[in-house]
C-alpha cells in the first residue's frame, strides 16, 4: 500500500482530517494488504514447506483456490522464510500468505 500523502494546507479541519487519515492508513502497514499468493502442489499426509518470500515470520494465511476438498493446516511455527503444511488430499491450493 503506498503512503498516504498529506494535503498541505493552512485550514486547521483538513490539517486534522489529514493527520486522521494519516493515522488510520498506518494500521495497514505491515499486515494483511502487504502479502503475497503462492500456488502450492500439496500431497496427503505429507508435510510441504512453502516459501512465502515475506523477510518476516507470516501473521497467516488464506486459501483463495483449490481444485478439490481439501483440509489445510500448519506442521510447525511458520519463520521468516517457510510456511510449513499439511494437507488432507493431493491437491493444489492457491495461498495468500500475509
Amino acid at each position: 500500500m503506498k503512503d498516504f500523502r498529506k494535503l498541505q494546507t493552512s485550514d486547521y479541519e483538513l490539517q486534522q482530517t489529514n493527520n486522521n487519515i494519516d493515522e488510520w492508513t498506518s494500521q495497514f502497514s505491515d499486515s494483511l494488504l502487504e502479502g503475497i499468493e503462492v500456488l502450492v502442489s500439496v500431497s496427503s499426509s505429507t508435510s510441504t514447506p512453502v516459501a512465502h518470500g515475506l523477510g518476516r515470520k507470516p501473521r497467516g494465511y488464506f486459501i483463495i483456490r483449490k481444485t478439490q476438498a481439501v483440509d489445510i493446516w500448519e506442521t510447525k511455527e511458520p519463520t521468516d522464510l517457510i510456511l510449513e503444511i499439511n494437507s488432507s488430499a493431493t491437491t493444489s491450493i492457491t495461498l495468500y500468505i500475509f
